[in-house]
């Protein structure tokens, strides 16, 4: 993957990051937009919710949430519930989850429900759209989170 992503030229306003954490790739990814100064959209599926960050090409990346645990996704998964409850939002039912989830997070990926795909296209679209045309963007660690819960 990383001799591939070095021999693409992209000549673009966004990426989007939906990378699989086992390993460094997506890392590698985010570095490499942001040597091309390209901001770079990561969507989070979390079954009944739908959760939204934008790197800028430079500053803070994700490489700040690696250190907690061994399994990236709870390391996002404590960025998000201290994201929304400092906006106030109720976050009980994704650290329940997140506890289950961590009992088999070496073993498996968290779920992932429709529900969740359909609220992130239309944030990722809104998203994307406001990055190619130069609207305002909040970029990490601020972020965007829509539920079908709350």
């Amino acid at each position: 993957m990383k001799d591939n992503l070095y021999n693409i030229d992209i000549n673009h306003k966004v990426a989007i990051n939906a990378l699989d954490f086992s390993s460094d790739i997506p890392f590698v990814f985010d570095q490499y937009m942001a040597k091309r100064n390209i901001p770079v959209v990561h969507p989070y599926n979390l079954g009944w919710a739908g959760f939204l960050t934008v790197l800028p090409p430079e500053g803070l990346n994700l490489h700040s949430l690696e250190k907690a645990h061994k399994t990236f996704e709870l390391n996002v998964g404590k960025f998000i519930v201290e994201s929304l409850k400092t906006k106030g939002i109720e976050t009980k039912w994704f650290e329940e989850f997140l506890v289950e989830y961590g009992k088999i997070a070496l073993k498996s990926s968290p779920a992932q429900l429709s529900l969740g795909l359909y609220l992130l296209s239309g944030m990722v679209s809104h998203i994307v759209f406001n990055l190619a045309t130069s609207k305002p963007v909040k970029f990490f660690p601020d972020s965007y989170y829509l539920s079908m819960i709350s």
